[in-house]
């Protein structure tokens, strides 16, 4: 079985211009003598043209876990699910619950984590004013769409982003850095992609839309009843 899915939205023309697309690829796919069965997803994990809701494609009524370790970290989200989700959104993209970091949380902040089903994945999803602002990352196995990740050196990072990197340093921190990758395009203007260091390797990756993604530390910045 090969199963491809797209890194970024589709434009067609409808269900028959779905079809057409997903004919040319699986007649291009199975020219390779191993490949029977061709899966195609669109960029957030759904069955490419399938209008129904139910995926199809992954089997009637299934719920596959969809944010995985090996998902990638992109400036506008994390595998399937993307800065500005609802936490009903996000868990339904991801395919499993999203729950409460806190059984006390800041009331105008809230940190939700993964369950167990996903894999032990270390993140953290800031909601403010119910929908997804920023995703703290500390697991070393899903990579950025450049190939960085949690454990990486400085020199790695920079020498994947280059110039496009701001180097400042980590508040509270004697030797740690602050990698900020800054958008050029417009749309994502207002998002960023940073990786917290401890002088030497990365310790985190921090996704999310400003001011959120610059609080230093998370949700403690925000005073309750703040807006």
């Amino acid at each position: 079985m090969a199963q491809l899915q797209f890194c970024r939205n589709m434009i067609h023309g409808g269900i028959a211009d779905s079809v057409r697309t997903k004919t040319a690829i699986e007649k291009t796919l199975k020219q390779f003598s191993t490949v029977n069965q061709v899966i195609i997803l669109n960029r957030n994990g759904n069955c490419l043209g399938d209008e129904s809701g139910e995926n199809l494609c992954l089997g009637k009524g299934s719920n596959p876990v969809k944010l995985t370790p090996l998902s990638q970290i992109a400036i506008n989200g994390f595998g399937p699910v993307n800065i500005g989700m609802t936490v009903d959104q996000a868990s339904q993209a991801a395919g499993f619950d999203l729950i409460p970091v806190s059984s006390n949380p800041n009331p105008v902040c809230i940190y939700y984590k993964p369950t167990p089903l996903s894999e032990g994945l270390n993140a953290n999803f800031m909601v403010r004013n119910g929908r997804i602002a920023r995703i703290d990352i500390k697991d070393s196995r899903p990579t950025t769409i450049s190939g960085a990740r949690v454990g990486d050196t400085e020199n790695q990072v920079q020498s994947l982003y280059g110039e496009r990197l701001q180097v400042n340093p980590l508040p509270n921190s004697e030797q740690g850095h602050f990698l900020t990758f800054v958008p050029q395009s417009q749309r994502d203007q207002n998002l960023r992609l940073k990786f917290a260091t401890d002088g030497t390797k990365v310790t985190q990756i921090i996704i999310g839309k400003r001011p959120e993604v610059d609080y230093i530390e998370g949700c403690l910045d925000i005073v309750p009843g703040g807006v």
